[in-house]
């Protein structure tokens, strides 16, 4: 099989534009960003998830993201950095799937021209540091599944309302369509979304007594 260069090509510029956008915003970090940082710096300190020691408080309003930063943050030693890493792989993984579920249709240049496109206006929006950009990549890649009538779609849900409680609007909207379409409530999807949910509900209504931050509320 010959190699695709234009699809080369285009993937190769995809990830140099987010390489220079990454590049361009590293030092920059939205003013929330820092809610966050303090939480992750005090998880690896030991002292768990707070943002004041002592005090059973959930500031963070996106729950994946701030558990991969944390997890990140171990290899790289730096928050800011890791934090920054998550946010550009959510801006590559959007405009990568953009690009290769419309190329079909409207042909690699226009796709490429869309997708680069993409790449700035998320890079500009000025959520560095939050969810903002992972959450749209995880919606994106949850797109691409169904797209392609792939395994996996009711898991990425769970992960998506990790990401932002508010992505479970995605999982009611699955759930009616699978509903509509069998005349059934789509039980096996839902069982997997609480697999993937279930753990923090449980430790957040224990830790918290409630299950969703209260940063959702604003």
């Amino acid at each position: 099989m010959k190699p695709n260069y234009l699809l080369i090509i285009s993937i190769v510029a995809i990830l140099s534009l987010t390489a220079c956008y990454f590049l361009k915003f590293s030092n920059w970090n939205f003013d929330d960003s820092y809610i966050v940082y303090r939480i992750v710096n005090n998880i690896l300190d030991g002292h768990g998830w707070v943002y004041n020691i002592d005090e059973p408080y959930n500031a963070s309003t996106s729950i994946l993201n701030t558990m991969v930063i944390a997890g990140l943050s171990i290899m790289t030693s730096d928050i800011a950095l890791s934090a920054h890493i998550i946010g550009g792989a959510g801006i590559f993984l959007t405009a990568l799937i953009f690009f290769q579920i419309f190329q079909r249709d409207f042909g690699v240049f226009l796709s490429l021209l869309g997708a680069l496109y993409l790449i700035r206006l998320m890079s500009t929006n000025l959520t560095w540091g939050l969810e903002t950009n992972f959450f749209i990549g995880l919606v994106f890649l949850f797109i691409f599944i169904e797209h392609k009538n792939r395994r996996g779609a009711w898991c990425t849900l769970g992960f998506i309302i990790l990401a932002r409680p508010d992505g479970a609007l995605l999982l009611i909207q699955k759930a009616a369509q699978e509903f509509f379409r069998n005349k059934a409530l789509p039980w096996q999807g839902l069982f997997i979304v609480s697999l993937v949910v279930l753990p923090w509900a449980l430790y957040s209504l224990v830790k918290f007594g409630q299950v969703f931050p209260e940063t959702l509320g604003q």
